[in-house]
């Protein structure tokens, strides 16, 4: 079935504009809000993580190069009279 003929004048009338009340975002901003959010909840990870990450290295890695040094004199017969 075909659809019906429509004059020129009516096939290309236009339709008021939307209130502002019921105006939509354009198709563009529309995915800028969650791309925000997600690059947000990223950031906010990262800076949740790394600092307790950076602390575990330290402690594993340089805390132990600082310690060593020390051990021997701390078990010496002088340091426990």
């Amino acid at each position: 079935m075909s659809t019906p003929w429509l004059p020129p004048s009516a096939a290309f009338r236009r339709l008021p504009p939307p209130s502002a009340a019921f105006r939509r975002q354009s198709l563009a901003g529309e995915p800028l809000v969650p791309q925000l959010a997600v690059v947000a909840v990223g950031l906010a990870s990262v800076a949740a993580i790394s600092p307790a990450r950076s602390e575990a290295t330290f402690n594993r890695g340089e805390g132990r190069r600082v310690v060593a040094p020390a051990e021997p004199r701390a078990s010496a017969a002088s340091v426990w009279r």
